[in-house]
């Protein structure tokens, strides 16, 4: 062996030789050595043996004050310390911990067991575990293959936003990679949170539908029907309210990817959602654009959709539509039928509609 390779080897084996000098030492200085140990062991895998063993020693002769301590200032949990931490599970840190190696196992050692001790930690009965166990569970959905069906109980059950948050990001991932989902695995998802009411789970869900409909450029009737009575009972709980634009935006999407399918039988129910959401929504929040697209498509199949717009939704019990909602539809009626629609004439002659809708009109006309 020449000086260059005997150099490379050295500097391989340098953080185990450092590991192997300090372990003496523990006893004497268990925090420091311990600290030392714990980022030795982040960059060489061969330092984790013995400290595992170095924790194992100390956590068995510590106070309970003192191990919770000690787990809470490590960067690095080795899996061999799983069984004295499944052991003491019953304290809040020592299950945080045990969210970070199950993990790892899932990770390192494709462990389904690993997997599923983390979907029951994302019911665990403290919030910061279930988010850890949730969030473990997203960051492995870009890594491994994990079932659908295993979110379900945790969307049924949970009562934390963010664990709902976590599994719908996670079941995106899982249609966009192609995984183990199918198209009733949606409809239960859709089902369990139809009367949810945060954006921070509508968000998603509606996003989860809207993957689903782009991948497989198909929809069941039994997945729209959940959809268009998703979006009605959104609009019906917000009273005489706008819908969040930020909710109010995902639902035009996902709607607007269900009407590029063009399927004729459910545009009945899609122009009825459609019509439900633009008598509660701002447009100018959302994208005017965007808007009149998705009402001129499902126009171009049901030919009284625009007709029972204006007869029926530009003035109601909630007053005059907004502005940017009157102009959407105007832009419509001009694709669909042209400048001289009747319709319009009806707009120009309603004396409840503003003068900046009606000159639009006139503008149009004249050029």
């Amino acid at each position: 062996m020449n000086n260059y390779d005997k150099t490379i080897v050295d500097i391989n084996n340098l953080y185990l030789s450092i590991a192997q000098w300090i372990f003496p030492k523990i006893p004497d200085s268990p925090n420091e050595t311990l600290l030392i140990l714990d980022t030795l062991t982040a960059v060489d895998i061969q330092v984790e043996t013995l400290y595992s063993q170095a924790l194992n020693d100390i956590l068995s002769t510590s106070s309970q004050a003192q191990v919770i301590s000690i787990i809470k200032s490590l960067k690095n949990i080795p899996l061999a310390l799983e069984p004295y931490l499944r052991a003491n599970s019953n304290y809040k840190e020592i299950r945080i911990a045990l969210v970070r190696v199950y993990q790892r196992q899932a990770i390192q050692n494709n462990s389904e067991t690993a997997v599923k001790y983390l979907f029951a930690l994302c019911l665990d009965n403290s919030r910061d575990i279930t988010l850890d166990a949730s969030a473990a569970i997203l960051d492995l959905t870009e890594k491994l293959q994990l079932s659908a069906s295993d979110f379900l109980p945790i969307v049924n059950n949970t009562k934390i936003s963010g664990v709902r948050n976590n599994c719908l990001k996670s079941l995106i991932n899982i249609v966009e990679n192609g995984n183990n989902i199918n198209d009733t695995d949606i409809v239960n998802v859709c089902t369990a949170l139809i009367n949810d009411n945060s954006p921070e789970t509508l968000r998603p869900l509606y996003k989860l539908i809207e993957c689903w409909v782009q991948t497989n450029n198909h929809i069941s009737d039994t997945l729209a029907t959940v959809t268009f009575e998703l979006t009605n009972r959104l609009v019906s709980r917000c009273g005489c309210n706008l819908l969040d634009a930020a909710i109010a935006q995902s639902t035009y999407i996902t709607l607007k990817n269900i009407a590029n399918l063009e399927y004729a039988h459910l545009n009945t129910q899609l122009g009825l959602s459609v019509r439900n959401l633009l008598r509660h929504t701002d447009v100018r929040t959302v994208n005017i654009l965007f808007v009149i697209g998705l009402l001129d498509k499902i126009a171009k199949i049901d030919l009284d959709f625009l007709v029972h717009i204006v007869h029926e939704d530009l003035v109601t019990d909630n007053g005059v539509l907004p502005l940017y909602n009157l102009d959407a539809i105007v832009v419509a009626i001009f694709h669909n039928q042209g400048k001289y629609s009747k319709l319009l004439d009806e707009i120009l002659a309603d004396e409840r509609l503003p003068l900046e809708v009606k000159s639009k009109i006139i503008r149009e006309r004249e050029e």
